[in-house]
């Protein structure tokens, strides 16, 4: 399955916070993005995983902000995540590759590609 996401990707890492009483939430920004990019999966999946896969990357950045991979991929697990493209981010298995592109401020973005292990 070939997803493609248009904008810049940000990264995941600490992006789900906790209150004293255990509630988890994101914040306000990641929010945002998380709904704008899950709603650009919509109709681009039939139906949900739930068997193992391996994710290939290839991104494209709009800006030279210094962002890690590991974040950025744990952002990604998030949104696929949220808009049911993966029941569960453990789901991801493995990882195929991440290849990074020049820069390009008006074609950012990421296509994803998971395959069934």
């Amino acid at each position: 399955m070939t997803l493609v996401l248009q904008g810049q990707c940000q990264s995941g890492k600490n992006r789900i916070l906790t209150t004293r009483t255990g509630h988890r939430y994101p914040p306000a920004r990641f929010a945002s993005w998380r709904n704008e990019w899950a709603q650009q999966l919509q109709g681009q999946f039939h139906e949900t995983i739930t068997w193992p896969v391996s994710i290939s990357v290839d991104y494209t950045a709009s800006d030279r902000r210094t962002r890690d991979i590991d974040g950025m991929l744990s952002a990604l697990q998030s949104v696929l995540v949220y808009a049911g493209v993966l029941k569960d981010d453990g789901l991801v298995r493995g990882i195929g590759y991440w290849k990074e592109h020049p820069l390009d401020r008006t074609g950012a973005g990421v296509r994803v590609e998971l395959r069934k292990l």
